[in-house]
């Protein structure tokens, strides 16, 4: 390659990098966007995303997504079914604690929590924190 077309090159990549960066900055400006952006579904009827937070792990290799759900309690049940998710209080707790360094959210309490994966991959979360109406997914 000439020296006169490493800058085009540099700037393509530079282009690209800036126009996925946005793309998913567009796909994050509401919370239940963002939430079909990454799960592949929407929320259920009656549940309304209201927050959502990221974490990069796994050696840059997967993001945790963090939303926070509203509903009527039955509705986040049927919720965790879509998913897969069972009944698993206790490790569902130290998903919370993980999650509250990731939202701004005050002190919760664990009312019921669910864990799982309907496709067999990583484990999906669901913590139903009180008074019973909202709830943190973990993705």
């Amino acid at each position: 390659m000439t020296r006169r077309r490493w800058p085009w090159l540099l700037a393509a990549i530079a282009l690209l990098i800036a126009g996925g960066a946005g793309y998913d900055k567009l796909q994050f400006r509401r919370s239940d966007l963002g939430f079909r952006h990454v799960t592949g579904v929407d929320l259920p009827a009656n549940v309304t995303a209201f927050a959502h937070g990221q974490e990069m792990n796994d050696n840059l290799l997967h993001t945790t997504h963090y939303w926070r759900l509203q509903g009527p309690r039955a509705y986040l049940r049927e919720f965790a079914k879509e998913f897969g998710l069972t009944r698993s209080d206790e490790d569902a707790g130290r998903t919370l604690q993980e999650a509250m360094t990731i939202l701004p959210m005050g002190p919760n309490r664990l009312i019921e929590g669910y864990e799982g994966s309907r496709d067999g991959g990583r484990d999906r979360w669901l913590i139903v924190v009180e008074p019973g109406d909202q709830a943190v997914f973990a993705y």
